[in-house]
């Protein structure tokens, strides 16, 4: 059976890495389950050094079509801008995508 995102019940989160205003590389961080996926924020950084990076999006689905962000997402992108600004690598958005044309930005939403 073919996995994809959009109808899937599993979360997913990739990484987008932009220098300036062009995307110069993206990865699929993990898969998780139904309810939850991991960050490790040190892979997101290592590969944001490794292709020259200034920036970065953070992208994720939530399966159960809720697109409030949960605690979790809330710290996790915390940690990531924060971690960010110390490395000079910049947390430009972090995204909930919901299915449908519903998400979440937190950009858009003044959270970060």
């Amino acid at each position: 059976m073919q996995e994809n995102v959009i109808g899937d019940v599993k979360e997913y989160a990739f990484a987008i890495y932009l220098k300036g205003s062009k995307i110069i590389g993206y990865s699929c961080l993990s898969v998780g389950g139904m309810a939850s996926t991991l960050l490790d924020s040190r892979l997101i950084f290592a590969e944001a050094f490794l292709i020259s990076a200034s920036s970065f999006i953070i992208v994720h689905n939530h399966p159960s079509g809720a697109d409030t962000p949960s605690e979790a997402d809330k710290s996790i992108t915390k940690k990531l801008y924060q971690s960010g600004v110390i490395l000079g690598i910049t947390l430009l958005d972090s995204i909930i995508y919901s299915g449908g044309d519903s998400f979440y930005s937190f950009a858009d939403n003044g959270a970060l």
